[in-house]
């Protein structure tokens, strides 16, 4: 069988991350009015324990703008 997914996730606790790639059904992005991907995140995230919930916000904390 051939691997369906080539999305990339560094979610670490995302029950859809499998070894770095995401296998989530389908992937919502969100960030309402977001001008830059530093405004945005997956809506899709959904936590393997209800504990590593923030994780879902990751990426938006630790995304830099370059200049």
């Amino acid at each position: 069988s051939s691997d369906l997914s080539n999305l990339k996730c560094a979610a670490k606790n995302c029950r859809y991350n499998v070894n770095r790639d995401c296998y989530a059904g389908g992937i919502r992005v969100d960030g309402e009015n977001a001008t830059t991907t530093c405004n945005t995140w997956c809506a899709s995230f959904e936590a393997k324990t209800q504990s590593s919930m923030e994780n879902s916000q990751i990426g938006r904390a630790s995304c830099r703008e370059r200049v």
